[in-house]
């Protein structure tokens, strides 16, 4: 959003929160954890193969893909909890 001077005091947060309607609410807080449930299924999948396979385990390559698979793993956890963790005074749908 562009900042328009109004020539009043405002605080940060009054100029960069967009009004939301409750659907687009809904929509922000759902779409985020219906998108992270393949991605942990992924992340947990290659992490259990590199575990798994001691061959690989040896190998440079599957040692960074088994970290960034971990990273995008506990990522995946992180925004699946998004909307759960928000306080539930920002009126925001979702919020508890």
């Amino acid at each position: 959003l562009p900042l328009i001077d109004t020539g009043r005091q405002e605080n940060m947060s009054e100029r960069f929160i967009p009004p939301f309607s409750i659907t687009q609410q809904k929509v922000l807080a759902i779409v985020p954890k219906i998108t992270t449930v393949p991605s942990l299924v992924g992340s947990a999948c290659i992490i259990y193969h590199v575990l798994v396979h001691r061959k690989l385990r040896r190998k440079v390559y599957h040692r960074i893909l088994l970290i960034m698979s971990c990273m995008d793993f506990l990522y995946s956890i992180k925004t699946f909890l998004s909307t759960w963790i928000v306080p539930a005074e920002t009126l925001s749908w979702g919020a508890t």
